[in-house]
């Protein structure tokens, strides 16, 4: 589970508690679950009678997934199911990249890989792109807003070095620091936003 709400949260799936006091910018493990369908409960922390979210998700076996807590464009509360299941069959030294935009209502961002091109295009509110192959290393993406930099290639793969356009972001809105390891996925979560004391931010989380 990941949170980016701004105050403490309680959430149960059926009958058990998975986390008493989550809040904006926190996430936790893994935990399993039988094949089916699970009512997912969200409460306020200090008010297990308040009910914020309640809602049944399918649950598969052998597969990961990750609950994001959000705010809802009607002021209320949601969860947003991402699945884990990352690259399969990939090359040796190399692992999987995506980007999953949890912000606010109405926000759309582009992701570049500096010198080289846009990693991820227009990725708009609660949606998560894509996994794409990436070549172990340590890398700095810009997150931009969507109107810059239409006329640059999409990469197809993510490495160091890679030949691109050499254009630099000079203001990106955020930096984010990735490490990426050969047969791991990475997911980077923006969460936030630019009017209040929650500002934007990333977090990746490793599956």
């Amino acid at each position: 589970m990941a949170a980016t709400n701004n105050f403490p949260i309680s959430l149960a799936i059926d009958s058990s508690v998975y986390d008493t006091s989550a809040r904006f910018g926190t996430s936790t493990g893994y935990n399993f679950l039988s094949d089916g369908f699970h009512t997912v409960t969200v409460r306020r922390a200090n008010d297990l009678r308040a009910i914020l979210f309640q809602r049944s998700f399918p649950f598969r076996a052998g597969q990961r997934s990750t609950l994001v807590v959000v705010d809802s464009g009607q002021g209320g509360m949601d969860v947003i199911q991402v699945s884990d299941t990352g690259c399969r069959n990939l090359p040796a030294g190399n692992g999987c990249y995506r980007v999953a935009n949890m912000t606010f209502e109405g926000s759309a961002y582009n992701v570049l890989l500096q010198n080289s091109g846009i990693v991820f295009r227009n990725i708009t509110y609660t949606s998560v792109t894509p996994f794409k192959q990436a070549v172990r290393g340590s890398y700095l993406f810009n997150i931009t807003n969507v109107s810059c930099c239409n006329g640059f290639r999409e990469l197809p793969i993510i490495a160091i070095g890679v030949l691109g356009s050499g254009f630099t972001i000079s203001n990106p809105i955020l930096t984010v620091p990735v490490e990426i390891q050969a047969g791991r996925n990475y997911t980077t979560y923006l969460i936030g936003n630019n009017w209040s004391n929650f500002s934007l931010r990333a977090i990746t989380l490793e599956s």
